[in-house]
């Protein structure tokens, strides 16, 4: 897993492997994943606990936005459109 420090506002995802993005709180940052691959690539919202549940999927004009709305945060998915995010490529905690 990759743990995405609070800072960062751009990363890249590999090609060639599946990658588990771990996301923590981060007031008002936007985070950029380019080349987020929705059926191997994870975004792990279960640091948020049940507060990742209310995570949102939206369109943008470049792809799909997760807007985490009670962290003034969200992840852009360039070229991800929200139909081919997948429960899976979301990791949300059920307690």
């Amino acid at each position: 897993a990759i743990a995405v420090a609070a800072g960062t506002t751009a990363i890249s995802a590999s090609p060639s492997s599946a990658e588990h993005f771990q996301l923590g709180y981060s007031w008002g940052r936007t985070l950029t994943i380019a080349g987020f691959d929705p059926l191997q690539d994870v975004i792990d919202l279960k640091g948020f606990w049940a507060e990742g549940q209310q995570a949102r999927v939206v369109a943008t004009s470049e792809g799909s936005a997760v807007q985490l709305a009670f962290n003034a945060q969200q992840v852009l998915l360039p070229g991800v459109t929200p139909s081919a995010l997948t429960p899976q490529a979301l990791s949300i905690w059920q307690g």
